[in-house]
């Protein structure tokens, strides 16, 4: 059900189908591309990883109690933590990513849109003068047509 950009995002199984594609620039050449499946492999250890910290921590209450017991705790809370660090950091890096690219695009359209305004007003001035020239001409004609209308009725009296 959930599509993004016309693709199905996830396959029947709720995994997901495909690499996401987004069109970052002005240019259909400038693309990032966004696996999300390769990026949350990493998740498929956080699930075993916290079964065995639960085993473990069953271990330590009574005679399962030792310094080695407890160092295996440590380090697989410790791996746990490297493959959550590793997955956000990699999510969050695509979210930087993409918010600078939104705040980049937001501002050529921004730039696009006074440029058009700036071009619309240039143009509306230059319309407005060549009116202005073309009105005085008219005017300047008409003036002249008068006096030479009036200049041929001296001339018969």
């Amino acid at each position: 059900n959930t599509s993004f950009g016309g693709d199905k995002l996830l396959s029947t199984d709720g995994k997901l189908s495909k690499n996401m594609n987004f069109q970052i620039g002005s240019s259909s050449g400038e693309k990032m591309s966004v696996n999300l499946s390769e990026q949350l492999k990493g998740a498929s250890g956080v699930s075993p990883a916290m079964t065995a910290i639960t085993t473990a921590i069953s271990n330590l209450s009574g005679a399962g109690a030792t310094f080695d017991n407890a160092q295996k705790l440590m380090e697989q809370l410790d791996q746990g933590l490297k493959s959550v660090g590793t997955m956000r950091s990699s999510l969050g890096a695509n979210i930087n990513r993409l918010g600078h690219t939104a705040a980049n695009l937001a501002n050529m359209k921004d730039n696009t849109e006074l440029a058009l305004g700036n071009i619309q007003d240039a143009d509306f001035a230059s319309e407005a003068s060549s009116m202005t020239r073309n009105q005085m001409l008219a005017q300047t004609s008409m003036s002249m047509l008068k006096q030479s209308n009036s200049m041929s009725g001296m001339v018969m009296s």
